[in-house]
């Protein structure tokens, strides 16, 4: 059984990087509707995460559940 930290850790990671696909899809969604709102919403997603906090958490998600990815296969 794995310690409750690394769970956690595994959990937020992998609930960024779900924000991310999400935000992404629905933008795909938005644009299938209007390209106009499709374009409104890749600015905002954009600006969101390619600021220096949200590359910073998405960067660090990605690393972060992969790291525990192979620390499990390992075990």
């Amino acid at each position: 059984m794995q310690p409750i930290h690394t769970r956690r850790w595994r959990l937020a990671s992998g609930v960024v990087m779900f924000v991310y696909i999400g935000l992404h899809m629905i933008n795909h969604a938005i644009g299938a509707w209007s390209m106009e709102l499709a374009e409104t919403g890749l600015n905002l997603v954009m600006r969101m995460w390619q600021s220096a906090p949200g590359t910073l958490l998405l960067y660090g998600a990605a690393f972060t559940h992969f790291a525990l990815a192979l620390r499990t296969v390992h075990e």
